[in-house]
C-alpha cells in the first residue's frame, strides 16, 4: 500500500489535516491523544453544568492555550501554522513565527532535524537547497555552517528572494514562544528524545504538543520518553515500512 497520511481531530478541535495523494482527504478521530484530557484538573461537575471548562485565570497565553488544547469540550476551535507564518517571511524562521504571534494563531508547527554535530534546528527538508543560498543534507553540515546561509523567502525554491533570516536552532525559537503560543514540533528523524529533553530542559512542557513517525508497537513506551507532552503520532502500518 501506498503512502497515506491521516488526519486527528484533537482535543479542544485543533484538526492536522494531510491530503491523501490523487484519492480524497482522510479523517480520524484519534481517541487518545496520550495526554490527560478534561479541564485542566477542574471540577468534572463544573464542566458538565457548563459543557465546557470555566473560566480560568492563566499567567499567560501559552498556558491559557495548553488548557484549551486538552479541554474536548471547548468550542474553540484552534488555529495551526504549517511551518509557521510564511507569507512574506521564510518558513520556519524566527520571523515567521513573530507573524503567527503577531496574528494571534494559536499553535504553530515548526520541523526540527539534527545536524552533524548533534545541534536540533528548524528545517522541513532533508536538503538545504529549496531554502536556502547552500546546498546539501541537513546532516551532513555542522551548525556553523548552517547558521552561515540565509533563507528564502516564503516556501523557497531558486526563484525566491535571499533574506537576512538564518536557520533558528530549536531552543532559540522555543524561547520567543515561551508563554505566547503553543509550538507543535515536527521531529523528522529520530531525534524525539532530543528535542524532548531541549523541551524540558527549558521548562516548557506546557508549551509544545510534539510530532513524530512512530510505529504502533512502540507507543507503549512513548509516555517514558515524552512525559507529558501532548503526542500526534504520524502511523504506520504494521509490517510495513512506509508511513500511513
Amino acid at each position: 500500500m501506498g503512502r497515506r497520511e491521516l488526519s486527528f481531530l484533537m482535543p479542544g478541535t485543533m484538526r492536522s489535516h494531510m491530503r491523501v495523494p490523487g484519492l480524497v482527504r482522510v479523517i480520524a478521530t484519534l481517541a487518545a491523544l496520550l495526554a490527560v484530557s478534561g479541564c485542566a484538573g477542574q471540577s468534572t461537575l463544573a464542566t458538565a453544568a457548563t459543557g465546557h471548562c470555566p473560566a480560568m485565570s492563566f499567567s499567560n497565553n501559552s498556558d491559557r492555550l495548553h488548557a484549551l488544547l486538552l479541554d474536548a469540550r471547548s468550542p474553540h476551535v484552534m488555529v495551526a501554522a504549517h511551518r509557521a507564518c510564511w507569507r512574506g517571511q521564510p518558513e520556519n524562521s524566527l520571523a515567521a513565527i513573530e507573524a503567527c504571534i503577531d496574528a494571534g494563531v494559536d499553535i504553530v508547527e515548526l520541523d526540527v532535524q539534527r545536524t552533524r554535530d548533534g545541534h536540533l534546528v528548524l528545517q522541513h527538508d532533508r536538503t538545504l537547497d529549496r531554502m536556502t543560498d547552500g546546498a546539501g543534507r541537513v546532516e551532513d553540515n555542522d551548525l556553523a555552517a548552517i547558521r552561515s546561509l540565509h533563507l528564502r523567502q516564503g516556501a523557497g525554491g531558486p526563484r525566491a528572494e535571499l533574506t537576512d533570516q538564518r536557520i533558528p536552532t530549536l531552543a532559540e525559537a522555543l524561547a520567543i514562544t515561551r508563554g505566547r503560543i503553543l509550538v507543535n514540533i515536527d521531529v523528522k528523524d529520530s531525534s524525539l528524545d532530543d528535542a524532548m529533553a531541549v523541551v524540558r530542559r527549558m521548562g516548557l512542557e506546557k508549551n509544545v504538543l510534539a510530532k513524530a513517525v512512530i510505529k504502533p508497537q512502540d507507543i507503549a513506551g512513548l509516555r517514558a520518553r515524552i512525559g507529558t507532552v501532548p503526542f500526534m503520532p504520524i502511523l504506520w502500518e504494521k509490517d510495513s515500512d512506509q508511513p500511513l
